[in-house]
């Protein structure tokens, strides 16, 4: 069935969500794109049923078919390294699109998994490429995207390296408070959907470090935490923490990072 015969037949998914309704719509869309053109997309967009927690989205190995964009919840991605280790490679927030890395690939590169019950647009990436050359501001976006991808693996392998544990904690927990910004919420007070264990191995830590430090911090009177909840107190501090060690802020997590620039 091709893109116009679809846009005549009624969405079938789990939500009734629309592009043009979805609030996200202005973050993991092309700046470009006209709302006359949001049909085109819908009809190739699957919404199924939420995932729930550490529900594999896809599997590193599996035949790659679909792009997905992360409507609510979050999801982590993992590699499985030659020695059986896991290595998490990035989290997911609302708004952004995972499945990139494996773009040119037979297989997923990567696992997915939710880390919270998580709503998933799923979009045929043969689908994709077809309607891009009605779109064309929807092929510049992707490639924008698989740009950001390269460069946040860049931007990872080098702040890991360089910045001592405290500061990569600080580094961590900014580039989430930005990109709740970004998504016009408070990224003073914010919801932290990654366990202290998945945060410890994406950022070359281990667990006892990652809890010693945000008690730390909390002590200090910088955060308060009360389980998955956070409120930054003190944002200056944690500038300060930074600033002797990189001339400009850079993000290290994949939030919000894919979005047009």
């Amino acid at each position: 069935m091709n893109i116009a015969t679809r846009i005549s037949q009624p969405l079938t998914s789990y939500h009734t969500t629309h592009c043009k309704d979805c609030v996200l719509h202005l973050i993991c869309l092309p700046l470009g794109i006209q709302i006359s053109e949001l049909p085109l997309l819908d009809a190739i967009i699957s919404r199924t049923r939420p995932l729930r927690r550490n529900e594999a989205l896809f599997r590193q190995g599996e035949n790659f078919s679909q792009l997905f964009a992360v409507r609510s919840g979050a999801v982590k991605s993992t590699h499985i390294l030659k020695n059986g280790t896991e290595q998490i490679t990035g989290f997911y927030l609302p708004g952004e699109i995972i499945g990139l890395e494996s773009i040119g690939h037979k297989c997923y590169s990567n696992n997915a998994y939710a880390l919270e019950t998580t709503n998933i647009c799923a979009i045929p990436y043969t689908d994709l490429k077809t309607l891009s050359q009605v779109i064309p501001s929807l092929q510049d976006h992707i490639l924008s995207l698989m740009s950001d991808e390269i460069e946040h693996g860049h931007q990872v392998l080098i702040t890991i390296n360089k910045l001592p544990v405290l500061k990569r904690l600080v580094m961590f927990l900014l580039t989430v408070s930005a990109g709740y910004q970004r998504r016009r919420l408070s990224g003073h007070h914010f919801h932290l959907p990654m366990s202290h264990t998945d945060i410890g191995n994406y950022l070359g830590m281990s667990l006892e470090t990652v809890s010693r430090i945000f008690s730390q911090l909390q002590h200090q009177g910088v955060l308060e935490i009360n389980k998955k909840d956070v409120r930054i107190l003190d944002r200056g501090y944690l500038n300060r923490l930074l600033e002797t060690e990189i001339a400009s802020p850079v993000q290290i997590l994949k939030i919000v990072v894919v979005q047009q620039k």
